[in-house]
């Protein structure tokens, strides 16, 4: 079927303009986005495990995969652009139809709030619950800091953008500063796709250069530049460029789904992280001129690295949307089936779990520096580490099953739950 064809978002309603038959494929839930939100919840899960054993190679066997860990953290990079796709897609379904008014942004974000905001304070009484327990949180602070938290700025000051016993929570700060960000978004996709892009491209990556040039005042209230939205608007613009080509709205060129593309970004930005740049720097190659050249500015290195794995990302994005839409998924076999179902699951709690691992973590630190102090017994990783990522995912689906589950306000054809995507939940 044409899915310009009476094609609609079947939740959206606009002022003056009359429902319109539905394609029911458009409404479904995507396996693509599902895999792709359950995929960066592990990977934020496995960056802020336990990573780092004591001594070198041979004293932690582990230290390999301890390193490639290490890149889990570019969970952030994945959620704001599904963030992103999934926020604009109202939008697109509607445009695919022939309707580009503008949105009622009043409906909009009483819609965010009645998704997001029950499941993030119920997260914020989890983290403060627990840090009884941990003693690892500065009550003195309490005040300034559930304030800003509550009101969603907190990402804006560096003393309370990690702060509330729960780091991550940063994300969801900065997620709601991308909303604002949309209104200028939505002109500029009206307008041209390359214009758009472009402008995302010279905010995202002149933020970033303007922080490690100094450019900012370290000394601002106000200074925690990096958690800013304007350093993750680029990848949130690419998740709403992949949905209207997903809707049939525009059409992408060909090495917009290029692997061969996203795989040699992966590459250069996985050698531009400071990650790699610190492990050669305490290697053999460690003396060489050109490795102390490159660690001595490893964090100018970094301002580029994000925002290229963000392209990658998207190119696989729009690579597996289009093998969605072939009936790929229909192809696969019982293992592959069920393989793609569990990490989709995953993804279906992905927000509850971002919120919830944190605090746990805590929890589970105090307990394992006091019995079990990983230091002494780095060939145990693997169980620490499968102990961790248990104890996140079980986390998050109790908090999902609590509360999330009930801000869950869209149903598929069929009947069963499709909540909207929650914001693009970054790491901490």
């Amino acid at each position: 079927m044409d899915r310009r064809a009476g094609a609609t978002d079947r939740e959206s309603t606009v002022s003056g303009v009359p429902d319109r038959p539905v394609d029911p494929s458009l409404g479904r839930r995507l396996l693509t986005i599902d895999l792709g939100r359950g995929l960066a919840a592990l990977a934020v899960l496995a960056a802020h495990g336990r990573l780092v054993g004591a001594g070198g190679w041979r004293e932690d066997p582990f230290l390999v995969l301890e390193a490639l860990f290490k890149y889990g953290y570019l969970g952030v990079p994945a959620f704001v652009i599904i963030s992103g796709f999934c926020i604009h897609r109202r939008w697109a379904l509607r445009a695919a139809a022939g309707d580009r008014s503008r949105p009622s942004w009043r409906a909009f974000w009483k819609r965010r709030v009645k998704r997001l905001y029950p499941t993030y304070l119920a997260a914020i009484g989890l983290a403060l619950g627990l840090a009884a327990v941990h003693g690892r949180y500065d009550w003195g602070g309490l005040g300034p800091d559930l304030v800003t938290h509550l009101v969603m700025v907190h990402n804006l000051h560096p003393e309370y953008s990690k702060g509330l016993a729960n780091p991550p929570m940063w994300s969801l700060g900065m997620e709601e500063q991308l909303y604002l960000l949309y209104v200028p978004l939505l002109v500029l996709l009206t307008t041209s796709t390359r214009l758009s892009l472009a402008a995302a491209a010279v905010v995202t990556v002149g933020w970033r250069v303007a922080f490690v040039a100094g450019v900012f005042p370290p000394d601002c209230p106000l200074g925690s530049w990096t958690t800013w939205p304007f350093a993750f608007w680029l990848h949130w613009a690419l998740g709403a460029v992949a949905v209207e080509a997903w809707a049939g709205v525009r059409q992408l060129p060909a090495f917009a789904s290029s692997l061969t593309l996203a795989a040699a970004l992966c590459l250069v930005a996985g050698f531009l992280n400071r990650t790699p740049l610190e492990y050669l720097h305490e290697s053999r190659l460690g003396d060489a001129a050109w490795v102390e050249f490159l660690y001595m500015r490893r964090w100018d290195c970094n301002v580029l690295c994000d925002p290229l794995f963000a392209v990658a990302f998207w190119c696989v994005l729009n690579r597996t949307l289009a093998w969605e839409q072939g009936g790929g998924p229909a192809r696969l076999g019982v293992a592959a089936k069920a393989v793609a179902g569990a990490f989709a699951w995953v993804g279906l709690i992905s927000y509850s779990v971002y919120l919830a691992h944190s605090p746990v973590y805590a929890v589970l630190d105090s307990v394992f520096d006091r019995y079990l102090p990983i230091v002494d017994r780095p060939r145990a990783w693997p169980v620490y580490f499968l102990v961790y990522t248990a104890c996140g995912i079980v986390s998050g689906w109790l908090l999902f099953l609590a509360v999330e589950r009930h801000s869950v306000t869209a149903r598929r054809s069929g009947g069963s739950p499709l909540p909207e995507c929650p914001p693009g939940s970054a790491a901490g």
